[in-house]
């Protein structure tokens, strides 16, 4: 064997050896950034629901708060109604009590 061929078969080598380099490299690379990927998904998910936990509680609070308005509106339409009920009787005995004294 001479230089020549030793330095070829150097030669073929080291393209070899830098062909495997760079495969393995792009696989450590995927596997990184799929890791990566994964840990930023998973930061993103708990600074959501750290977010919305509260606006739930709130949307909660205000769900009930509307529960009691809607409670005491119809509790003051009631009372509403029975007065103009009344209003409307204490009208017609005026009416009434109107025509009576006039038919005098």
């Amino acid at each position: 064997m001479n230089i020549a061929d030793l330095l070829v078969g150097s030669g073929i080598g080291g393209i070899l050896l830098a062909i495997v380099q760079a495969v393995v490299q792009r696989r450590k690379l995927g596997a990184d950034t799929a890791k990566t990927d994964a840990d930023a998904t998973s930061v993103l998910t708990a600074a959501a629901v750290a977010l919305v936990a509260p606006l739930n509680a709130q949307i909660k609070g205000l769900e009930e708060q509307l529960d009691r308005v809607k409670t005491k509106t119809n509790e003051l339409e009631a009372q509403l109604d029975a007065s103009h009920a009344r209003e409307s009787a204490k009208d017609a005995l005026i009416a009434e009590l109107t025509r009576g004294g006039s038919a005098r």
